[in-house]
C-alpha cells in the first residue's frame, strides 16, 4: 500500500519537476532578453544543483508550488493578469480553508 502512494506521489510530482525546470527557463529568457545565450542554462543548472533540490523530486508539493509560483511570476511579467489571478487567488482560497475561517476578507 505504501509503495502505491509513494509511486503515485512521485508520479505527479516529477512531471511537475520538469514543467518547473520548462518554466524557469521561459521566464529567465523572458526577463533577461539581452543575456548571454547560457543564461537560462545557468539558472537551471543553479536550481538543479541546489542542495534542498531532493524535496523537489520527492513526493512533496513543493514542486507544485514552485510550478504556481512561476506560472504567477509569468502571468506578472506577461501582463496577464488572469494567469496570476488563478494561482494566487486559488492560494488564498485554500488558507481561508485550511484556517477554519470561511469568511471572505
Amino acid at each position: 500500500m505504501l509503495g502505491a502512494k509513494l509511486g503515485a506521489g512521485l508520479a505527479g510530482s516529477h512531471p511537475l519537476l520538469v514543467a518547473a525546470y520548462a518554466l524557469l527557463i521561459v521566464y529567465v529568457r523572458q526577463r533577461f532578453p539581452q543575456g548571454p545565450p547560457a543564461l537560462a542554462a545557468y539558472w537551471l543548472a543553479a536550481l538543479a544543483a541546489f542542495p534542498t533540490r531532493f524535496f523537489l523530486r520527492m513526493a512533496y508539493t513543493e514542486s507544485l508550488f514552485l510550478v504556481l509560483c512561476l506560472v504567477a511570476t509569468l502571468g506578472m511579467e506577461r501582463h496577464l493578469l488572469w494567469a496570476a489571478g488563478c494561482t494566487l487567488g486559488d492560494e488564498r482560497h485554500w488558507q481561508r480553508r485550511l484556517s477554519g475561517n470561511n469568511k471572505r476578507p
